[in-house]
């Protein structure tokens, strides 16, 4: 295909190949600029109805104007051969971007709201992807996240809201018979061949971000018939389990839209973008960036007395955001975790909060229902003494210090997890 020309495009380079046929850099010899060039298998070419099919598909899915979706141009045919225009992404796969361990925090947040977004947005148009994966997502060199392949699944020939099972529709198979999607990443409502709706994608959703957060995914096994059998029946560890640094509430997103029953995950994906803006938000809040920032900008303008003037300012405006972002953000959430009995969770916010609001009367008022106070003597003294959430247990350690300890101030929880350690002695862990 290298050089030859369908309709006005030449296709000059042979980008990859799957399921729905291989793709091509092409240039659009109209418009003079490059497209990916999609052409589709034979087998829809001598199907007029199924390709007549295709085409009024590929219209309500060229409709979709999104920063975070792949445009769609045309269907076309030429020489007898069907075939697909699309906006050509420059970049690399989220599959090729995942480190072995998952992304950084803050490109995990960054990415998985530009991901839900763009789903969202398809979804409000009644348009479910069916396919989603690391594979059929991109990202530009400007971080722009893009998924490709929208609809595709459904473009195939669908009479029917099914993916496979007894009845499937032979519009569904490979030419080696096997069923559409990817099995790492189908829910299993559609791998059971039953009806399906948005939270299929929701699901996919789901297993992409584990796999962004951990580098590994929910469901594992050596062959495609054991990986459609563990996502039908087996529970996925908790991505926290992997990576510790994960936040609790976090692990609890995410296996949300992991759960089988699509009735137990989100309802949508405005749903879900809310739950990760919130993650977001709280991770921003807690996080070490904002600090580092603005003390490398003071390190750099300090030589310049206007601009130092206007960094001071800057700092300042910060600053002031950061206060009121506590206020009507984090006060809120502490008092919230209080009141469902996260007093672990709610006392370390709470702690990380006291130094941006230190005569703050609710947040006083929050750490006395937070906090608890203890005498910590052992025997022989001077050993290290730490605690955790004792219903968590890859939870992190928090050491007091060294006995014996006066006033200790610990979360106010029911059971704490307590670990006493001395060179030369046996650790102690136990619950309260």
């Amino acid at each position: 295909m290298i050089g030859k020309t369908l309709g006005h495009y030449k296709i000059t380079e042979k980008l990859g190949a799957g399921g729905m046929g291989e793709v091509y850099r092409a240039r659009d010899l109209t418009l003079d600029r490059d497209v990916a060039l999609k052409v589709l298998p034979q087998g829809l070419a001598a199907d007029s109805e199924r390709l007549e099919r295709f085409e009024r598909e590929a219209k309500a899915v060229a409709a979709l104007s999104h920063p975070n979706i792949v445009t769609l141009f045309s269907v076309e045919k030429a020489d007898g051969v069907p075939f697909l225009t699309m906006e050509l992404v420059a970049g690399e796969s989220l599959d090729e971007a995942i480190p072995e361990g998952g992304l950084p925090m803050s490109r995990f947040s960054t990415l998985a709201l530009q991901l839900v977004e763009g789903v969202t947005a398809a979804h409000k148009q009644g348009i479910v992807h069916r396919d989603l994966k690391p594979a059929n997502i991109m990202l530009t060199a400007d971080g722009r996240l893009k998924i490709l392949d929208f609809g595709l699944a459904k473009l195939r020939g669908l009479d029917d809201d099914s993916l496979s099972g007894s009845e499937l529709p032979t519009a569904l198979l490979t030419e080696e018979g096997r069923i559409l999607g990817t099995p790492a990443y189908m829910a299993p409502e559609q791998a059971e061949g039953k009806p399906i709706d948005a939270r299929a994608d929701i699901f996919a959703i789901g297993a992409v971000l584990y796999e962004m957060l951990t580098g590994s995914r929910p469901f594992l096994g050596e062959s495609r018939a054991s990986v459609q059998a563990a996502i039908l029946t087996a529970d996925p560890s908790a991505p926290r389990k992997l990576r510790h640094e994960i936040p609790k509430s976090l692990d609890t997103v995410v296996l949300r839209c992991l759960q089988k029953d699509p009735e137990a995950r989100f309802d949508t994906t405005e749903d879900l973008l809310s739950a990760l803006q919130a993650e977001t938000q709280r991770f921003m809040t807690a996080g070490p960036g904002a600090p580092q920032s603005r003390s490398r900008v003071r390190a750099l303008l300090w030589a310049i007395p206007l601009v130092l003037l206007l960094g001071a300012a800057a700092w300042m405006w910060a600053r002031n955001s950061q206060l009121e972002e506590a206020r009507q953000e984090t006060l809120p959430e502490i008092e919230r975790l209080i009141d469902e009995s996260s007093y672990v969770e709610g006392f370390l916010l709470a702690q990380e909060t006291e130094s941006l609001l230190p005569e703050d009367p609710m947040l006083r008022e929050l750490m006395a229902r937070a906090n608890a106070s203890l005498r910590v003597i052992t025997d022989p003294p001077g050993a290290e003494v730490s605690y955790r959430d004792y219903s968590d247990e890859i939870s992190q350690w928090h050491s007091l210090g060294l006995s014996p300890i006066e006033n200790a101030t610990v979360p106010a929880a029911f059971v704490l997890g307590w670990k006493v350690e001395k060179e030369g002695y046996e650790t102690l862990e136990a619950g309260r």
